[in-house]
């Protein structure tokens, strides 16, 4: 009896002893796979976290990013033909990220507002940015002064608005005479716009060498050495003044033949020109620290605010 417990006792410790070899093979198995696991999803891992992305197509790639913004609540910001966001008092903008290096359509629309529209390129671990110019279809405007009343004399009776009737008459003798380049200077120094003695070129410096210049100044082809100048508007018409746009650094206000418009400075993807006031031969001008347009057009003097 004592030697047949015996053999089972041995029975019973050959089987666990075999169950024990199967579990070593199978957690070095395990373990193994794991390894090699890890050895592909590494490399992936840190090539995605790295901005790279895969198509059955074209291979692994880099990816880039781009920010649109504007400055008006409620505005729509479209990417390529689909809505993106909608900007609010905590949201400026949109932000995309691990977009396949490419050209993308972007819009900003807001109604009563007329549309921005661009086509931007995205380029390989860079984010393109872009901030789009909205102006008002019917900017808040009244009339100043008459031909009537100022013929009159009664403009000399406000010293305000005459000191501002002989600034624009001053503009529109200099456009018409065509022989003195005229410049603005922006409040903080950094920039400067200049229209040359033809009338002909307008164009913005960047006047700040110890900064890069802003992505505004930058083209299509390169935007990492952005220029320091660049012509923003050629027209056949006389460029009769300019102006930075109200609380902008990257758009314009100018006055050419017989309209006055907003123009940005942004050349990327094509220059947006938007109506401002629509008149018979208008000059128009604007003061550092004040947010209204005044414009000089058949000896009236009316006043325009784009808010």
């Amino acid at each position: 009896m004592n030697f047949i417990f015996l053999s089972r006792d041995w029975t019973f410790s050959l089987f666990f002893a075999r169950i024990d070899d199967m579990s070593i093979k199978k957690r070095r198995i395990t373990l193994l796979i794991c390894v090699i696991i890890f050895l592909i999803a590494a490399p992936v891992a840190a090539m995605y976290s790295s901005g790279y992305r895969f198509s059955p197509i074209s291979g692994f790639y880099k990816t880039g990013g781009i920010y649109v913004s504007s400055p008006l609540s409620g505005s729509r910001i479209f990417v390529n033909n689909k809505e993106e966001a909608k900007t609010g008092l905590l949201e400026e903008g949109v932000l995309l990220q691990n977009l396949k290096p490419g050209k993308y359509s972007v819009l900003a629309a807001k109604e009563g507002y007329w549309p921005w529209q661009k086509k931007l390129f995205v380029r390989e671990q860079a984010v393109t940015e872009a901030r789009a110019l909205l102006v008002t279809k019917e900017p808040v405007g009244k009339l100043l002064f008459s031909a009537e009343e100022i013929t009159q004399g009664k403009i000399w009776q406000n010293q305000q608005y005459s000191k501002i009737y002989k600034d624009l008459l001053t503009l529109e003798k200099i456009s018409m005479e065509k022989s003195t380049t005229t410049e603005k200077i922006s409040s903080n120094g950094k920039q400067t716009l200049s229209i040359n003695e033809e009338r002909t070129t307008l164009s913005a410096r960047w006047n700040d060498y110890s900064q890069n210049s802003p992505y505004f100044f930058c083209s299509d082809d390169d935007e990492k050495d952005c220029p320091k100048e660049t012509i923003v508007l050629q027209s056949k018409f006389p460029v009769k003044g300019a102006d930075f746009y109200p609380g902008r650094d990257d758009a314009m206000i100018i006055s050419v033949e017989s309209g006055v418009y907003a123009i940005e400075i942004d050349g990327r993807g094509g220059r947006m020109l938007q109506p401002v006031y629509k008149g018979r031969n208008p000059v128009s001008i604007m003061y550092s620290g004040d947010p209204l347009i005044y414009i000089l057009d058949e000896n009236s003097l009316f006043q325009l605010s784009l808010d």
